[in-house]
């Protein structure tokens, strides 16, 4: 039976493909679809482009770690940058027992006498003769056994050669004591030992002609770190007792060694008596707050005026200089122009001289020096400090303006270097531009702990702030630092007031 025409029609139009229309939600979805490819794509490349900003090379690398391994970073950079930048390096690093100081700069130190040990020990024929002679220094230095066979005889000859030293010796009394003379035995420890006992004297370019060279004079450094081990009580007193032990300790061995009988009752009166003399000159020397400004301290007259204005009971000036000048074939006249740094010192030293003998000068000057060439192994006496301890900002003014000044020409010089070469890459695992690299590893080069007596001996002698003030203080005081780090203003590390001379 045949189809009619009707369902033949009917069959025709339903097998036609229909159009599809699309709803909204499939519009929806198709344009969500293609903005996240998009934004896919774009990140694929963004991504890749950072990449090839970050220096993945060995030294890069270690670099990166030496920056995270060094930092603490949860302290935030604007309350306190030097434990945010050392805070993993103290935490690592133990003070050594055979230090009082430990930071980047011991360890640096250790490694370049490795790198010196090696190249004084390589023998070439083509080396200049300074070198050699550098060579021959520390051979004879490093021959332990030639130092055993001769025992004390060295030092017993650098007694000698500086005259006699009355606690170790039995003819002081008679022929010695009137052949010394304080002038050339200042002279030859100056000299030939660079000591300077009771006074020191060195040429150095004129505070106010720096294309001349002249003769300067100035009080001398003391025994112990500074004027306060002699004159201040509470654990200075230890100190001191400590130290005059050991200089009776270096008596008794100068007597064994010339074979002369014992006498403590002696060796510690003698000591003591020495002690009593260098407190003087101690107290006689200005405290280092009062010796910053040059031109109060600077002095200028003639030999001839200085003799006449410092008649250091009998002392002779003209002596003295040219015992120490003529060690370098020079003679000096009456005009000789001559920079004194310590009037003050000078005008007490006189009353000094008076009131102890000859023999106890002697005996001064000697164990002064004698201690410089002297080592004896004692256990160390740990001594606690509780007393506060002030930091004068005058004492460490000079340096404080250094490290201010340094900071900022090294930081423009590297932006100069920027601006001509491109910014360098980054480094990994490290979110930090450039400029907060700069700063960062500026602040690890001064990471280091110290234990309180060490500390306590730096406030007191040393021109620079202790570590962590030299990072702060340099970077409190720079815009720039503030602007990388974006500190607030008035925040630790971006205070209100800030100090700047260049």
């Amino acid at each position: 039976m045949g189809k009619s025409e009707s369902q033949m029609d009917i069959m025709e139009k339903s097998t036609k493909p229909r159009k599809h229309r699309w709803t909204v939600v499939e519009i929806g979805l198709s344009v969500t679809v293609l903005l996240l490819s998009c934004a896919l794509a774009g990140l694929i490349v963004l991504y890749t482009s950072a990449d090839r900003n970050i220096c993945t090379t060995p030294q890069c690398v270690t670099a990166a770690a030496r920056l995270l391994q060094n930092m603490d970073p949860s302290m935030e950079p604007c309350q306190d940058f030097y434990q945010y930048a050392c805070g993993g390096w103290i935490e690592r690093h133990v003070i050594p027992e055979t230090s009082s100081l430990h930071s980047v700069f011991n360890i640096l130190r250790d490694e370049l006498e490795i790198v010196l040990k090696g190249v004084l020990e390589m023998e070439s024929k083509d080396d200049r003769e300074a070198f050699k002679k550098a060579k021959t220094l520390y051979s004879s230095c490093m021959n332990e056994i030639l130092i055993e066979q001769r025992d004390s005889q060295p030092l017993l000859r650098l007694i000698d050669s500086i005259g006699d030293w009355p606690v170790a010796s039995e003819v002081w009394n008679g022929t010695a004591e009137q052949a010394w003379s304080l002038e050339d035995t200042l002279a030859v420890l100056n000299a030939r030992y660079n000591k300077k006992a009771v006074l020191e004297m060195f040429v150095w370019p004129d505070d106010r002609d720096s294309r001349r060279y002249i003769i300067h004079v100035d009080q001398p450094a003391l025994g112990m770190p500074s004027r306060d081990y002699y004159l201040s009580d509470g654990n200075y007193k230890k100190v001191r007792e400590a130290y005059l032990e050991f200089m009776v300790s270096i008596a008794r061995i100068a007597r064994e060694d010339r074979n002369l009988t014992q006498d403590e009752e002696r060796l510690w009166e003698d000591m003591t008596q020495v002690l009593e003399l260098e407190t003087d000159i101690a107290n006689a020397t200005s405290p280092a707050e009062e010796r910053n400004d040059i031109t109060v301290l600077y002095n200028k007259m003639t030999l001839t005026e200085v003799q006449q204005t410092f008649n250091l009971n009998g002392f002779n000036w003209t002596r003295y200089v040219q015992g120490i000048m003529s060690s370098v074939s020079v003679t000096v006249q009456p005009d000789e122009p001559i920079v004194v740094y310590c009037s003050p010192y000078l005008e007490k030293l006189r009353d000094v001289l008076s009131k102890h003998s000859h023999s106890l000068v002697s005996s001064q000057t000697y164990r002064n020096n004698i201690l410089y060439y002297t080592t004896i192994k004692k256990k160390r006496k740990i001594i606690k400090y509780n007393e506060c301890t002030l930091l004068y900002g005058i004492t460490t003014l000079g340096e404080n303006i250094a490290d201010n000044g340094g900071v900022r020409q090294a930081y423009k010089a590297y932006m100069k270097w920027v601006e001509r070469e491109g910014e360098e890459p980054r480094l990994p695992g490290l979110e930090m531009d450039h400029k907060q690299l700069f700063f960062l590893n500026f602040a690890q080069v001064w990471c280091g702990a110290c234990r309180p007596e060490y500390a306590i001996q730096s406030i007191k002698t040393d021109p620079h702030s202790p570590l962590e003030y030299r990072v702060l203080g340099s970077l409190q005081n720079f815009e720039a630092f503030s602007e990388a780090f974006h500190c607030a203003r008035g925040t630790p590390m971006n205070p209100e007031e800030k100090c700047r001379v260049w």
